[in-house]
This record gives structure tokens, C-alpha cells and sequence, in this order.
């Protein structure tokens, strides 16, 4: 089988699969963590926060309960799933203080049992944690006046012990990242992206690469605007990374005009830099894909009449940044794999700009990686499309149905395919029956090894088998599921 990249969609989901392409991985997981690891939260009060955080079990083989443990969180926690690496199961949440003081805590429970084994307290504005070689590296914000800092730190994870911290930026009192943080470790460096939320006065974002050994700062870009820095792309020496350029705008055009920057993975100086138009939803992760020599995006220009705006598939040379080839595609692409010499996109169906056309129709397409021809289209319905450990098998499904009759959002029915974007077929299909009226059914999943397929909807989570669609069993827990890690 070829290479195969995917990017994951909103939902936090990790499967664990031995690779540290996976945000919550250790670079060879124990056999004995084999498991399926669920976070979920239940508002307590009818105020957004404290929420209940419990932390769930579930046997692999019927969804059946192991264990839970419960914690409650004084600050609303955006989805993250758990973190299982080394026979434990690691959480962040944050913890108030009988004097209101608020802290991060980060708790390790044992696989096995779900007791916990150490935690550590770490400023606030925890990110969520990445496990590589038996070392977790997180941030957060140390708030202090007048200068509040955020910090990396890369702890033991036998015990949390404090190996290193590096301080990445310091600011006003309110400087807090929010868990906008993601961190990556390639080689022998750690890069991290954060950005500095001070509101009036220092808005700006980051990418820092640091020595793993000792958290000493390799080099560092600041950026003049505060936008979420997508995690970087690292291809042999090359650092590949997309920010928002301030200084330009596309006539015609509100977006965002961006800049596509390929730095020196050692000294991160520029090699070049490339200013282009893109589409792209930051929860789709990073924008670019790449083979051994060619760098890919998908970009737009607005024509300078007739209001016309030109999206196309790029192609570009890794090492100097030139154009290779460029096709025009319909509007909307978003890239979401690339493997055995294809790239796959998803983008609007020419009929979709028709005032009968669903919103979320789709059309998944196939483009030739050595010349951008398209090799193949099937038109798909559905909002949100997912790689399988297949190549050019995808699953698609819709993600919202009927909320009631007073209130209805979306009127569409809740169905997930598999389809086969080489052979332009669908595979399977399964439909959701109809539940709770009054409530939203947004369905989300990932693809786990082992040809299982997880999908979450609400506090439900169920398991098909991957290659035919069938049902295998459902779990419904206590609250809505905020993410999910299966471990094979």
C-alpha cells in the first residue's frame, strides 16, 4: 500500500496505531493499553460551566464498561479526547481552588483500573497533551501581573515529573492561549504553534521549535496577527507552514489572503515564501499535503471582473516553491488524502449553487498527482467526508437531522456511506433511525485499524464494521461525548 495521509475533522478522535502522527501517541503503544478510552461533560448548573468530565472505558469487543472516573471542571473544556499512552490514561481539566485561584490539572489513571496514579497542576489554559518516547509535552499560560508567560514543558510520564520548560511568550495579564497550542515532535525537534491572546494590545501568533533533550529554543516566527498557526508540515528539512497575511487583500474578495512559508528546519530561515488565496477550515488541520518532492494546496483567486472567483489544485516545487501545475477545480476544495499517486478533494456539485441543491451535497474527486488531471468524480451527500486506511475509500455522512417542529435547523436525514472514489462507487449505506425529538443529531467519527468504523452521535457512540456497514453494537453514555481514542 502507498503512502497515505488523512486529516481528521472537528470532532477530537485519535486512533492509536503506533505512529506519532497521532496528536495523543507514544511512538510504540503497550499492547495492554488496547481499549476504547471515551471523555464526555454534563453542565452542572445552567450556566456553561462547571461541567462534570468523566473519563470512560469500553471493551473493544461489545462496548461494554471497564471503568469511569468523574472530575469536575471549573472552565469549559474545548473537545479533547484522552491521551493513552504507557498503560495510562492522561486528562487535562481545570480545577478551582477554595480561594477561586484556577489551575490545570493533568491527571494519569492506570488503563487497567482507571485509578489515579499522579497528577500535576500546570498554570491554566492547559493544551492537550502529546506523548512521544514516554515524554508528554504541553503548555500552558502562567497569568501573573504584568507580565503573564506561556510555557512548554515535557514531563515524565511515568510520573509527571518536570523535565523541562521553556517560556514561549510573555504579555499582558490576560495573555492565554486557550489550548490553540498544537504540538508535534519530528526528530529531534519539538514545534509548537501558540498564539497570544491579549485583545487590545498584543495580538499576535507563534511557531517555535525547540530541542527535545532540553526544551532549548532552536529558532522561533512571530506573526503580526493573531490567527490560529495550523501545525506545521515537515518534510526532510523543510518546515512547510500557512499564516495570514495582513498586508494584501484579493480585490473583490473578504477572505483571507494567505502566505505559504517553507523554512530552514534548522535555523528556520525563510527558503521561500508564496502568496496565495485559500480555502480551508482550520479544524481540517494543516492545508498542505506533500510527497517526496511536491507540495500541494487548494487556493482561489478573485477575477478582477465579473465577481467571478477561480479555485483551482496546486502544485508546487517542495524545494524552490515554483508552480508545477495548477487546476481549476469547482468551488470549495478541501483536500483529504493523498496516496498511491492521487490526490482527493472535496468540493461543491456543479448544482449546488441551484436554489434545490442540499447545502452539504458534495462532490468527491480524484486528481492525478503527477499532472493535476482529474482521474475521477462521485457526487456524495453529506458535510463531512473521512479517509479510511483504504486508498480511495471514504465515508461520508450528513451530520444533522429534523430538531422539532418548532425549531427546525436542517430537514435532512441522517446517513453515513462508504464510497469508493477510484472505482466512482458507493459501497455501503447505513441510515439513523430517528431518536429524541428537541434534540440536535450531529454525527461525527473516525476510522480505527482493525477495519472498525466509530461514530459518535451525542452521548452515543457505535461501531460498524468497516468494509459492509453493519452495525456491530452501541454504547450510550452518561453525557455527550467529547472525544474518543481507540487503541487497536
Amino acid at each position: 500500500m502507498g503512502r497515505f495521509i488523512a486529516r481528521f475533522l472537528t470532532l477530537a478522535v485519535c486512533v492509536v496505531i503506533g505512529s506519532a502522527g497521532c496528536a495523543s501517541t507514544s511512538a510504540r503503544p503497550a499492547t495492554h493499553d488496547a481499549g476504547i478510552y471515551v471523555s464526555t461533560s454534563k453542565q452542572l448548573t445552567m450556566a456553561s460551566f462547571p461541567v462534570q468530565v468523566t473519563v470512560s472505558s469500553l471493551k473493544t469487543a461489545d462496548g461494554s464498561f471497564r471503568w469511569d472516573d468523574s472530575t469536575t471542571d471549573n472552565l469549559p473544556m474545548t473537545a479533547i479526547a484522552p491521551v493513552v499512552a504507557g498503560g495510562l490514561v492522561l486528562m487535562p481539566s481545570e480545577q478551582m481552588s477554595p480561594d477561586h485561584q484556577v489551575a490545570s490539572r493533568l491527571s494519569a489513571r492506570g488503563v487497567a483500573d482507571g485509578q489515579e496514579r499522579w497528577h500535576v497542576e500546570i498554570g491554566v489554559f492547559l493544551s492537550p497533551p502529546i506523548v512521544v518516547n514516554d515524554v508528554i509535552y504541553v503548555s500552558a499560560t502562567t497569568i501573573a501581573s504584568p507580565q503573564s508567560k506561556r510555557v512548554a514543558y515535557a514531563l515524565r510520564l511515568s510520573d509527571g515529573h518536570t523535565l523541562w520548560q521553556t517560556t514561549l511568550a510573555s504579555g499582558n495579564p490576560s495573555l492565554a492561549a486557550l489550548r490553540h497550542d498544537t504540538q508535534m515532535v519530528v526528530g529531534d525537534r519539538l514545534y509548537v504553534t501558540s498564539n497570544e491572546i491579549c485583545f487590545d494590545t498584543c495580538n499576535h501568533s507563534y511557531l517555535y521549535a525547540l530541542q527535545v533533550m532540553d526544551g532549548a529554543l532552536s529558532w522561533s516566527h512571530t506573526f503580526d496577527e493573531f490567527s490560529a498557526v495550523p501545525t506545521p508540515l515537515v518534510q526532510g528539512n523543510r518546515v512547510y507552514v500557512v499564516r495570514p497575511d495582513t498586508t494584501l487583500t484579493i480585490p473583490g474578495d473578504t477572505s483571507r489572503t494567505e502566505v505559504i512559508l517553507a523554512l530552514d528546519a534548522t535555523t528556520g530561515a525563510t527558503v521561500w515564501h508564496l502568496l496565495t488565496g485559500f480555502l480551508w477550515d482550520f479544524a481540517h488541520g494543516n492545508p498542505l499535503y506533500a510527497d517526496d518532492a511536491t507540495l500541494y494546496a487548494t487556493t482561489y483567486d478573485a477575477a478582477t471582473s465579473g465577481g467571478n472567483v477561480d479555485y483551482a489544485l496546486l502544485a508546487l516545487d517542495a524545494a524552490t516553491g515554483q508552480t508545477r501545475w495548477r487546476t481549476t477545480t469547482q468551488a470549495g476544495p478541501q483536500m483529504i488524502g493523498l496516496s498511491d499517486g492521487h490526490i482527493f478533494l472535496t468540493m461543491a456539485q456543479t448544482t449546488a449553487t441551484s436554489s434545490t441543491a442540499a447545502a452539504s451535497d458534495l462532490l468527491l474527486a480524484s486528481y492525478a498527482a503527477r499532472d493535476g488531471q482529474m482521474s475521477g468524480s462521485f457526487p456524495v451527500v453529506g458535510s463531512q467526508v473521512l479517509a479510511s486506511d483504504t486508498p480511495g475509500i471514504f465515508f461520508v455522512s450528513t451530520t444533522n437531522i429534523v430538531v422539532d417542529a418548532q425549531h427546525v435547523f436542517q430537514t435532512e436525514q441522517l446517513v453515513m456511506t462508504a464510497v469508493d472514489a477510484l472505482q466512482r462507487r458507493e459501497l455501503w449505506r447505513f441510515t439513523f433511525p430517528p431518536e429524541n425529538a428537541n434534540t440536535y443529531k450531529q454525527m461525527r467519527y473516525a476510522q480505527a485499524a482493525a477495519g472498525r468504523l466509530y461514530a459518535i452521535q451525542g452521548a452515543n457512540l457505535l461501531t460498524f464494521d468497516a468494509s459492509h456497514g453493519k452495525l456491530l453494537w452501541k454504547t450510550t453514555l452518561a453525557a455527550t461525548i467529547n472525544g474518543v481514542t481507540v487503541v487497536p
